[in-house]
């Protein structure tokens, strides 16, 4: 018993260490989402611009002589969109959008090795949860001083319309067949400067697919590349 009080002790303290230690961080950056669709033989994607916002926590393991090694995770928005314009026909022009919000839930595992007084770089990996917020398809059509729109929200199968002599109407009449959550395995690199700033890059690899449809060898999956800054507390 005595051994075990002792074991208990040891590891609550090596925790409580650790919490001492820990960082929280804030961050934001770039964001480029690659969506792929295939079917079948047949491939193509959607490639969207965005941006996101992030708050994570850093909590130290260990630290030696080969560098430092601990556990973040976090929480970050993302938004992402993409804009189509056709040329003017008949006094007509066409846009096509698509926008995306998600909310993911990454928990990395950091490795950092000092390289100098100021400069440390670091290397992550680890799961990333992805929750969908929104997804919507718009098209919008605009000439003669008229405008109409038509907004698809891909979760939830809500169809709005909207121009003139239209207030707004909504049915769920939309298509469903696009999944909300995906499980993303994130990679990444960067420096630490002066034991507060990171500049970071990374890429997350989506692993399921989003199409939930019911068309045999359809598809759809999301990768996403970073690139952005962070300050640690």
């Amino acid at each position: 018993m005595k051994k075990i009080s002792i074991i208990i002790s040891a590891i609550a303290a090596m925790f409580f260490a650790a919490e001492a230690n820990a960082q929280l961080g804030i961050g934001a950056g770039y964001n480029f989402e690659t969506m792929t669709t295939k079917v079948s033989d047949s491939k193509s994607s959607d490639n969207l611009n965005g941006f996101y916002l992030e708050a994570y926590y850093g909590i130290p393991l260990a630290e030696g002589r080969w560098g430092a090694v601990g556990i973040q995770p976090g929480v970050r928005y993302s938004y992402f969109g993409k804009t189509d314009k056709s040329d003017e026909v008949l006094g007509f022009v066409t846009k096509t959008s698509l926008t995306e919000h998600y909310l993911d839930v990454p928990v990395n595992f950091r490795y950092s090795f000092k390289v100098a007084t100021p400069v440390r770089v670091f290397a992550f990996a680890g799961p990333v949860f992805s929750f969908g917020l929104d997804s919507a398809s718009k098209l919008a059509v605009s000439g003669h001083d008229k405008e109409y729109s038509v907004t698809s929200h891909n979760y939830s199968g809500k169809i709005v319309t909207k121009g003139d002599n239209i207030s707004g109407s909504t049915t769920d009449t939309g298509i469903k067949d696009y999944g909300w959550f995906d499980l993303k395995i994130g990679l990444g690199a960067g420096v630490t400067l002066f034991d507060i700033l990171d500049v970071k890059v990374g890429y997350n690899f989506g692993l399921l697919n989003r199409y939930t449809g019911d068309v045999d060898g359809y598809r759809l999956g999301t990768n996403v590349f970073t690139a952005g800054v962070a300050v640690n507390f």
